[in-house]
């Protein structure tokens, strides 16, 4: 008799994929407060993992494309008028429990001197006045980050304390499936 494990890990930026809640901790403590040890163990994440969408998200998708004109400059702090000006110019709406799929036109984080876009912890607020309930960017927080006094927009804040999960989709093809629902 004999057995095998094979253990896939695939949490990369490279890769599409959905961060768990459990995924970030800010001061020792994973969403909504627990202690990260009791939320990520050796065997695995016992709570705020992805298991809550093992059946699917289906929900409205918009995508707004912040990168029309081309990629964002590096460092760029994508902000709430990025996000409005990009609904005017595409005729869209992003309302309440809605998948917000944005675009910043970067394929990867290139070289590591290289400073990406980042979404800015303004825009993450207007994510929560609007209701998003899924973000999906083809990047997300800025590297290095835009602000190093605050937590990460994305994932310290969205993510780690608002359980706003994020969805990584690397791609313009993969961005156009998330936006699809």
């Amino acid at each position: 008799m004999a057995a095998d494990l094979s253990v896939v890990y695939n949490h990369h930026w490279k890769s599409t994929h959905l961060d768990a809640l459990a995924h970030w901790s800010t001061d020792g403590r994973a969403y909504p407060g627990r202690p990260r040890e009791q939320a990520v163990t050796p065997v695995g994440i016992t709570h705020a993992s992805t298991a809550a969408f093992a059946a699917g998200i289906v929900t409205h998708g918009v995508l707004l494309d912040l990168a029309a004109e081309g990629p964002l400059p590096p460092a760029y702090p994508v902000t709430s008028h990025d996000f409005e000006r990009a609904e005017k110019r595409q005729g869209v709406e992003v309302g309440s429990g809605d998948a917000l799929v944005v675009r910043l036109g970067w394929t990867g984080r290139g070289p590591l001197d290289t400073p990406t876009p980042g979404i800015s912890m303004d825009a993450v607020r207007w994510m929560h006045g609007r209701g998003v309930a899924i973000v999906a960017p083809d990047t997300g927080d800025a590297y290095p980050p835009l602000n190093p006094d605050e937590p990460s927009a994305l994932h310290g804040v969205a993510l780690g304390r608002m359980a706003m999960p994020r969805l990584t989709c690397p791609t313009w093809m993969t961005l156009r499936r998330c936006a699809r629902g």
